[in-house]
């Protein structure tokens, strides 16, 4: 059974190889590149990092939407006005699947144990994605790098 999508990603965080940070970031701008976009990062990024649960993003999220802290994106909008939180976590782990891909490695399998878990989870949500999450998360058009920071 994969890891669940906000599991992944703080294993991904903690794991000096992946750069979620980035990939948050990449694909909030994706969807929403304005200081409302960056509260929503801002967010998402505390809640990877302090090991939240895929339903308390989701609950945090929706709330943080609801008090007006940021505008859902209307292709994260589910049929029920909310955000796909789900979604949304999905479409980073993927992102920072393509930006890992490319990143150089220096051959040390040190991390063997988590690492397998973390492919093979990584592979499971790459399979699930939706195409129109990778249709709007097309990385090279938004000029996501591995390395690159936001300005």
């Amino acid at each position: 059974m994969p890891l669940s999508p906000a599991t992944l990603l703080n294993k991904m965080h903690k794991d000096a190889s992946f750069d979620v940070g980035n990939a948050v970031s990449a694909i909030v701008q994706s969807f929403d590149d304005s200081k409302r976009g960056q509260v929503l990062e801002s967010y998402l990024i505390w809640a990877i990092s302090t090991e939240r649960s895929d339903s308390y993003i989701d609950t945090l999220l929706n709330s943080a939407a609801a008090k007006g802290d940021f505008k859902v994106p209307p292709v994260l909008t589910t049929v029920s006005g909310t955000l796909d939180t789900a979604g949304l976590l999905t479409a980073v782990v993927v992102a920072e699947r393509k930006a890992s891909a490319a990143r150089p490695t220096d051959g040390d399998q040190a991390h063997a144990r988590d690492g397998q878990q973390i492919r093979q989870s990584v592979a499971f949500y790459h399979d699930q994605a939706a195409p129109l999450y990778l249709a709007a998360v097309d990385l090279q058009r938004d000029g996501y790098a591995p390395g690159r920071r936001r300005n």
